[in-house]
Formats: C-alpha cells, sequence, structure tokens
C-alpha cells in the first residue's frame, strides 16, 4: 500500500502530527545546539516528499529548516557555534525530491550555518549509506520516519537505531492499515505480527498494540526510553512512536504530547472511553479522573509498598509511566493532600519536588516519597 497526500491540502489530523514533529525538533535542536559534547548533529528525514502540501503548509523537512533557522534567529547567543549541523532529506521520488531542493531554498538561512543534502533515494539504500554517520560517537541524531506505506519500516530498524548511542527517533505509523494487511503472510512476516492478536485488538487500542510490539523487540539489555501518541482519522487510527537512549528525550517528548492532549498526553481522542474526558462527571469517585490516571496512582502504591521512591527514582517512574513531570507533580499533590503518601524533605524545600533532569543526571537526592500506613 502507498499512500501520497502531498498533492492535496493536508489534513488537520496530518497537521496535528506535524506539530508534534515541529514541538520536538525545536526541544531537541534547543538541547543539543548549546551542548559542547558533540561536535555535530545530524537530522535524517528519509521519506521527505517535497516539503509541503498544494496549499503551502509544510512539511516534515521544511519544518526542520524552519525551527533551526527560528533558534539561529532568536537564540543565536545561546548556540555554541564549534558545533556542525548537517540535513539529510531523502525519497525514492525525483520529482519530489527537486521540488523539495526549490522549497527549501526559498526559506533556508543564508548564514551557510547547515549543510543541507536533498537526494533521491529508495529508503533501504540510504539507511545503509546513513549507518556510519549515524554512528559516530561525536554526532548527535534526530531520525524522522514518516513512510508512505507500512512495509519499510519494521521492527529491525527500530531496533538498530535503538542500539546507537544518542539517536532520537519520530516514526510515524498508520497502525490501522496494520490490520487490513494481517492477511498477508509475507506483510505479517515482515511486521512480526500476530494476525490473530491484531483481528481482537479494540479498534482503539490498536496504535498502542503496534507501539507495544515494536518496544518489545528492543534488546532485553538495553535500556531505551519509547512513548506513543496516537492519532484519530475518521476510522482509521495512526500514531507515532518516540524512541531515545536518553531519559531527557522521554522528558522532551512527554512535554510536547502533554502540550498537544491535557486529558493522557497520547491521543488526540478518548482512547480509553473516559467519562471524565468530555467534562462529564459521575457518582463514582473513582471514576472522574482518567483510566490513565488511576493506573499510575495504583502502580505508584505498589512500587511504594515495597520501598521508598527519592525524587531521582520518581523522575525515572514518571516518565515510563507516560506522564509530564507537571501532570505527576499534581497528582503527587493530590495524594499528599489525602494522606496517602509522605514527601521527606532531605535537601529541598518545602513543596518541591525536583522531577527534573539535572537533579537525575547530578543524582542530587532531594526529597523521599513514602507511603503512608491506612
Amino acid at each position: 500500500m502507498a499512500r501520497d497526500f502531498h498533492d492535496k491540502p493536508f489534513s488537520d489530523e496530518t497537521k496535528l502530527k506535524l506539530e508534534l514533529f515541529r514541538r520536538y525538533t525545536r526541544e531537541w535542536i534547543s538541547v543539543f545546539l548549546t551542548q559542547k559534547k558533540y561536535k555535530r548533529i545530524n537530522i535524517f528525514d528519509y521519506f521527505a516528499g517535497p516539503g509541503r502540501d498544494v496549499s503551502g503548509y509544510s512539511g516534515s523537512p521544511l519544518v526542520v529548516v524552519d525551527e533551526l533557522k527560528k533558534y539561529c534567529e532568536v537564540k543565536a547567543d545561546l548556540k555554541n557555534f564549534g558545533v556542525d549541523v548537517c540535513l539529510f532529506f531523502y525519497d525514492s521520488d525525483r520529482k519530489k525530491i527537486d521540488e523539495l531542493a526549490k522549497n527549501i531554498d526559498r526559506i533556508e538561512c543564508r548564514k551557510g550555518c547547515c549543510q543541507i543534502k536533498v537526494e533521491t533515494k529508495p529508503f533501504e539504500e540510504a539507511f545503509t549509506d546513513s549507518i556510519p554517520i549515524l554512528e559516530n560517537q561525536k554526532s548527535a541524531n534526530l531520525v524522522i520516519l514518516d513512510p508512505f506505506g507500512v512495509s519499510d519500516v519494521t521492527p529491525d530498524i527500530v531496533s538498530r537505531l535503538a542500539g546507537i548511542e544518542t539517536t532520537d527517533i519520530l516514526l510515524f505509523i498508520p497502525s490501522s492499515y496494520l490490520r487490513r494487511f494481517k492477511d498477508d503472510p509475507q506483510f505479517v512476516a515482515r511486521q512480526g505480527l500476530d494476525p490473530a492478536e491484531l483481528e481482537n485488538i479494540e479498534h482503539g487500542q490498536i496504535h498502542r498494540y503496534v507501539f507495544d510490539h515494536y518496544k518489545s523487540e528492543i534488546p532485553d539489555d538495553l535500556e531505551y526510553f519509547m512513548a506513543p501518541f496516537s492519532i484519530k482519522k475518521g476510522s482509521n487510527i495512526h500514531g507515532i512512536m518516540f524512541g531515545s537512549r536518553c531519559l531527557l528525550g522521554l522528558d522532551k517528548f512527554l512535554k510536547v504530547c502533554w502540550s498537544l492532549d491535557k486529558k493522557t498526553g497520547e491521543a488526540n481522542y478518548n482512547i480509553d472511553d473516559d467519562i471524565i474526558w468530555s467534562g462529564q462527571h459521575s457518582l463514582f469517585p473513582e471514576l472522574n479522573v482518567t483510566t490513565k490516571a488511576r493506573y499510575f496512582i495504583n502502580s505508584l502504591i505498589d512500587e511504594l509498598r515495597k520501598h521508598s521512591v527519592d525524587n531521582r527514582m520518581m523522575y525515572k517512574f514518571v516518565l515510563e509511566s507516560g506522564f509530564a513531570t507537571s501532570k505527576a507533580r499534581d497528582i503527587l499533590i493530590q495524594l499528599q493532600t489525602e494522606g496517602i503518601i509522605d514527601v521527606r524533605l532531605i535537601d529541598a524545600r518545602k513543596g518541591a519536588f525536583y522531577l527534573n533532569w539535572k537533579n537525575y543526571l547530578k543524582r542530587e537526592r532531594r526529597v523521599e516519597f513514602r507511603l503512608l500506613e491506612p
């Protein structure tokens, strides 16, 4: 199956996907353009297309170029100019690549800060050629995978990228189509999916299922952080998968997700059929929070039954549970107010939980969370 949506205006759902790409790219750039650790940053877009739709709305390659240009204009005083910025845009369609080159030329920064490579090349070849660049330990990489079908990118590709240090990925998967092609033996074998399981997955949960499948293929001995975002368009549900070797990457991604979905940080629809999602309330208090929040609370209580948790451990627990730290803080304050947990200050000011990358990286124990006995 192939799809091509550049010859018509992007849908609202496609614009949502691109907005997520934009916001995460902005966060990623702000981290790596200010560091001295890496001599080069690389951004790869393997299915770049012409760069915009017929109405002129920017696709992912122009989003990247635009965000870099804005950063240099607004935050030039923060930028480490010792970092080389290299952009790689590929597509198998020469006509689209020719158009992309023209579109980039219209908007790119004229200071010559970025090296931009625009090339006609099929994904498999482009990906193979990129490996030596990706594996350079002096580089940081952002990989955007937004294929025009479901056959190019597989769990093996994601696992290969997961094994490369300092490489974050944004992968769009048309998850509903995976169910549609479940009876194609060649396709199913390539994706490693179980047709019977696909048939029985609740429709609204299909992207979560596909995400869990991809995540399960990551080697057990590799600490890798992932999160999904589901997008519903008509009767179809597709979505984005994020992956990173660094917890800060997950922090930044979830921050973006919760800015787009303030209920669950995970979808543009009521993914768990929660009553509270549309503003309604139930007579049963437990139904007046989202399913995701209830699961987080119950999981946290189970964890605190085993041992106390300091701010560093809580930071990681929160992110791996799919919560932005700001949203988790609200829940922790509620649990503290209700007398369910106790927060002991170690080296902290009252009311601060220190759920952030800085304290995690420096291994600073500032507060301790304990479960209060009933």
